[in-house]
């Protein structure tokens, strides 16, 4: 792992791969996927909560789905004001 960099706990990707899901709606993930740049199989392990994605990724993520990354990644300062 890279100097100073840090990995989300299972709680939060599970937290954030719900609220990629929800942005995604009725789409397909594999027309969301390939527009992120990203494989079907790396889209719904970034929903199930089994991986996080990069920023790089969560950026292209969040512009395949419509939103800003910032909004992905509202849930997860949600959890930490709440004490998770």
């Amino acid at each position: 792992m890279a100097r100073g960099q840090q990995t989300l706990d299972a709680n939060h990707r599970i937290a954030l791969g719900r609220e990629i899901r929800a942005k995604r709606g009725q789409r397909a993930v594999s027309t969301l996927a390939p527009a992120a740049g990203i494989a079907d199989v790396t889209w719904r392990k970034y929903e199930s909560g089994e991986s996080s994605p990069s920023l790089a990724c969560l950026l292209a993520v969040a512009h395949a789905v419509g939103c800003k990354a910032s909004q992905l990644l509202r849930v997860l300062e949600e959890k930490r004001t709440a004490g998770d």
